[in-house]
């Protein structure tokens, strides 16, 4: 099983900073916080996977595009996910 590395949150407005995230999967956090959110994304999952980044249209900073869905969630929102936590997430639906 294939584990990912643990990595520090980023706080940011250069889009550069993020590129090392496309194609690895994420799950939203609470803001401030080390904890996931049980929102779901726009797809109705718990973990997607970052296809792009993107200037937020609103908020004018980074922001995510996935594979999943059509959705746009700014960068500091989201985390990481390692294999066991996406399996956590499987059992939640």
């Amino acid at each position: 099983m294939r584990k990912y590395k643990k990595y520090k949150k980023i706080y940011s407005n250069n889009p550069a900073d993020f590129e090392f995230m496309i194609g690895k999967k994420v799950a939203k956090q609470q803001p401030k916080k080390e904890k996931f959110t049980k929102k779901k994304f726009k797809s109705g999952l718990y973990v997607n996977t970052i296809l792009s980044i993107t200037i937020h249209s609103i908020l004018q900073i980074p922001a995510f595009t996935f594979e999943e869905d059509d959705s746009i969630v700014e960068c500091r929102r989201c985390k990481i996910v390692t294999l066991e936590e996406i399996n956590e997430f499987s059992l939640r639906n």
